[in-house]
């Protein structure tokens, strides 16, 4: 039987990101997924509208229905919105302790809208603990380390910074790099994750996809928290999962006006 894996986010129409393209992953690489909406935004390939989200009741009983009639192998967190749901989610975490929790801390779009009610890293400071992996991209890993990334040096103190906060490894990604970032890849062409377990650095290389891109750091964390329940090592799951990735990249269509989807 499948491992069920449930992911916490927002609900994205367009079908490119948050809850839709978690599902997705999971169903792709053989996973059974279970859905617990934190909030409807009004987005598509091209622009992000609005955010509706869910009241903090709702995100528990929806956490509560699925855990208390299924075996939740592991779940995966993306847009919390507010402090209300962020902790609504960290009780029923502790409350069920899923073997794997894999937390992309969203705070913004691509688009660069905001998707936390209020732009404060300490939110996320109780969370990050209890996740086996937390996967920020540049500009979340700074906001949460309080430290502008310029450099590839800048990464790793980064990475160090939130370990401190966690004392769990942190997948910083590469893939959100652009003009908010000087930050390139050490060598011209290449998209690198970096991963600190606290003790060394772990670093993922491939060559560029050209393209821009819609859901890349949801499917990510999405397939890294799917190959966990699958039985993987961390590193091997990361490993795997930037692979399909990269695969899923590679048949994207221009559905939309906007960026690739696949």
């Amino acid at each position: 039987m499948k491992p069920v894996v449930l992911t916490i986010a927002g609900s994205d129409p367009s079908g490119g990101a948050g809850i839709e393209r978690d599902i997705k992953t999971f169903e792709s690489i053989g996973i059974y997924g279970a859905a617990c909406i934190t909030a409807v935004t009004i987005q598509n390939t091209e622009v992000f509208r609005k955010i509706f989200p869910m009241p903090t009741e709702t995100v528990e009983e929806q956490i509560d229905v699925v855990c208390s009639d299924m075996k939740v192998t592991a779940v995966k967190t993306g847009m919390l919105w507010s402090k209300e749901i962020l902790l609504s989610v960290i009780d029923r975490l502790l409350y069920y302790k899923p073997e794997y929790v894999v937390v992309d801390p969203v705070i913004s779009a691509g688009t660069g809208y905001p998707l936390i009610s209020k732009i404060d890293s300490t939110l996320f400071y109780q969370l990050l603990p209890l996740a086996t992996l937390s996967t920020p991209n540049i500009d979340e890993a700074s906001l949460l380390s309080g430290l502008k990334i310029l450099t590839m040096k800048d990464i790793k103190e980064s990475a160090r910074r939130i370990f401190k906060i966690s004392n769990k490894p942190v997948l910083i990604k590469g893939g959100h790099i652009g003009p908010r970032s000087e930050v390139r890849s050490p060598r011209l062409g290449e998209k690198t994750d970096i991963l600190f377990d606290g003790e060394s650095f772990r670093q993922f290389s491939d060559t560029v996809i050209e393209g821009e891109f819609h859901g890349t750091g949801c499917c990510l964390s999405s397939a890294i928290t799917s190959y966990l329940a699958l039985g993987n090592d961390l590193v091997s799951s990361i490993e795997k999962a930037r692979s399909f990735l990269r695969e899923s990249m590679r048949e994207a269509n221009q559905y939309g006006k906007g960026q690739l989807v696949w």
